[in-house]
């Protein structure tokens, strides 16, 4: 049996809002609160989620009856490259006031 890694080939716009409410926040987040935030559905928040801790670029803390996700202080030279790919992917839907 293998372990597929959750991967992100395309940059879609809930990808960037997801990021967006991760990165935009000092503290940690949940699942729930960046659906809120976002608008974007649960699954969808928990599937971006784990591509970008998967990615380097959070990290995941487990908690009673969940996780909690917080954006990472060290990163590499990949997930730096895929945090520019997603600011870039910004621009290209309009998010407005896109900041790296």
């Amino acid at each position: 049996m293998t372990t597929q890694r959750n991967s992100l080939v395309q940059i879609t716009k809930p990808t960037c809002l997801v990021y967006r409410a991760a990165r935009n926040t000092i503290d940690w987040v949940t699942v729930r609160s960046v659906a809120d935030r976002t608008g974007v559905n649960n699954r969808t928040v928990r599937g971006v989620l784990a591509a970008l801790t998967d990615e380097g670029l959070l990290e995941k803390y487990p908690c009673h009856g969940g996780y909690r996700y917080r954006m990472r202080d060290a990163r590499s030279e990949s997930a730096k490259a895929l945090a520019q790919r997603i600011h870039d992917a910004e621009k290209v839907f309009g998010l407005t006031g896109a900041k790296a």
